[in-house]
């Protein structure tokens, strides 16, 4: 099966379970910002668009706080060290 078929197909199932729902487990949670930080990897290739309840979904959760800060934090991890003075 090609990959695309394979990610249109998870896709879908995750489209079907957010159609009822705003988050993954009813409430917004970490599983959330796990799965809306792997959606980010799909983004340039048009796929999302096809599904708009999985857009709509990536989209609210991007615009939480609570995933800024878990963003900002994971960015953090990887900025150059600064020197003390």
């Amino acid at each position: 099966m090609p990959p695309t078929h394979r990610a249109k197909r998870r896709l879908g199932d995750l489209e079907a379970w957010l159609s009822g729902s705003e988050y993954l487990a009813g409430t917004f949670s970490v599983a959330d910002i796990m799965m809306s930080t792997v959606l980010r990897l799909l983004d340039s290739s048009g796929l999302l668009e096809q599904f708009p309840a999985v857009s709509a979904y990536q989209a609210r959760c991007m615009n939480r706080p609570a995933y800024a800060r878990a963003m900002a934090a994971q960015v953090a991890l990887y900025a150059p060290k600064q020197a003390a003075a």
